[in-house]
């Protein structure tokens, strides 16, 4: 499953897709929208 994160804090956005990437998700991240 692909997931996109979408926040102006870089740390939260990597922090989630760090965690998302060890559970086996796709993750594309955004730092606005």
């Amino acid at each position: 499953m692909k997931l996109l994160v979408v926040d102006d804090d870089r740390d939260l956005v990597e922090l989630l897709e760090y965690a998302l990437r060890r559970e086996g998700y796709d993750v594309v991240r955004a730092y606005d929208g």
